[in-house]
């Protein structure tokens, strides 16, 4: 919000958040894995989180963390939960997802949100969509519509929707449009404003080595300390189910069109359920570099990780070889501030991680048997 990109995720690298929750099955083929509990873990998309912002995304986070816990209390299934989770993020002006997201280069706000079901693996997304307050909603919409079976004539109905398509979808099932200008705010007006005129002397400037060089050094510095990237969340229901989703309003000053990771199937959220292949339930949620998270499917790759024998080791090792960083939450930007909340306890707890200049790993988060471990300071 304070810098050159407001939501720079190619100029971040990519960040995780991952619940690896032991739902191990019994060893009768006829028992039913035991759920732990209800639980959900949220954050605020990585990047940096400016100090003077600082309770405004632990409130964002706690009350997403209570909006999720209220509704596996009143007996909803993880996929709603999470969606209720999102929706608080999307409406909160200081994250770049729903209302506040960043502009492209045609000064319009477009969308990518994705849920999925780790009970029934159905997933649902929507792509640069425009004028909808809550993309995270059409996504959840699709998912469920999906579960009913064919269209009329035997059509095969859609889980992933882009552009003016997702937009007139989402309006003729029932969900409300909302112009793109209310959607804008003071602060992603103001990086855009101040975005457009850095490249307009950029662009003016001379085309020389030497110039370029320091066009580039400057931009990564500048981008480096005050951007933010997808918005997520995993939810573990009171029956043992686990959901994720991921919402995003994108890199500030991308292409129209432009679609990240948090739509794309398997590389900003993946849910599964424990079953005979899998020994455990994996509820997965990304925010990072979206180019490049396209490209290794991180959020699957996480998932699948989590099944070997020693879970810990193995997923150490993915992020290490793949994006040289620390797991269980782990994050290689300048901050990383998440939320999580079980259905027992009365409040949510927040964290903001920082990391020193030079460090590459971030803070972790281990959640065994339902109770969390956290290295780091709590409020």
């Amino acid at each position: 919000m304070e810098s050159l990109m407001n939501a720079a995720e190619e100029q971040q690298p990519p960040s995780a958040l991952a619940d690896p929750w032991s739902l191990k099955p019994e060893s009768s083929k006829n028992q039913k894995p035991k759920g732990v509990g209800g639980f959900v873990l949220v954050h605020a998309g990585a990047g940096y989180h400016s100090e003077s912002k600082a309770k405004e995304y632990k409130h964002v986070c706690k009350r997403a963390c209570q909006r999720a816990v209220d509704r596996l209390k009143a007996g909803a299934l993880a996929v709603e939960a999470v969606a209720a989770a999102l929706v608080e993020l999307e409406d909160s002006p200081f994250t770049n997802a729903g209302m506040g997201s960043n502009l492209n280069l045609s000064g319009e706000i477009e969308c990518d949100a994705s849920i999925m079901d780790g009970k029934s693996l159905h997933f649902g997304a929507v792509g640069a969509i425009s004028g909808i307050k809550n993309p995270v909603l059409v996504a959840n919409r699709l998912l469920s519509e999906a579960q009913k079976g064919k269209l009329s004539a035997g059509r095969i109905p859609p889980c992933f929707l882009v552009g003016r398509g997702a937009h007139d979808w989402a309006v003729g099932h029932g969900i409300p449009p909302c112009p793109s200008e209310k959607m804008a705010t003071k602060f992603s007006l103001s990086a855009y404003k101040r975005n457009k005129r850095k490249m307009e002397l950029a662009e003016k400037m001379e085309t020389g080595h030497k110039q370029a060089k320091k066009r580039r050094q400057s931009s990564e510095n500048e981008n480096g300390s005050g951007c933010l990237d997808t918005v997520g969340a995993i939810v573990v229901d009171l029956e043992g189910n686990v959901a994720a989703a991921v919402s995003s309003g994108g890199l500030a000053m991308k292409h129209a069109g432009r679609v990240g990771q948090a739509a794309h199937y398997g590389c900003g959220c993946w849910a599964e359920n424990a079953c005979n292949m899998n020994p455990y339930s994996t509820a997965v949620s990304t925010s990072g570099c979206g180019e490049h998270l396209i490209r290794t499917m991180l959020a699957r790759e996480c998932s699948a990780a989590v099944q070997s024998e020693d879970a810990h080791q193995a997923l150490l090792e993915a992020m290490q070889n793949k994006f040289i960083m620390e797991f269980l939450w782990s994050h290689t930007t300048e901050s990383m501030c998440v939320g999580y909340m079980s259905a027992q306890d009365s409040k949510a707890k927040t964290h903001i991680s920082r990391l020193p200049p030079g460090t590459v790993a971030g803070q972790c988060l281990a959640i065994e048997g339902g109770v969390c471990r956290l290295t780091g300071t709590v409020e």
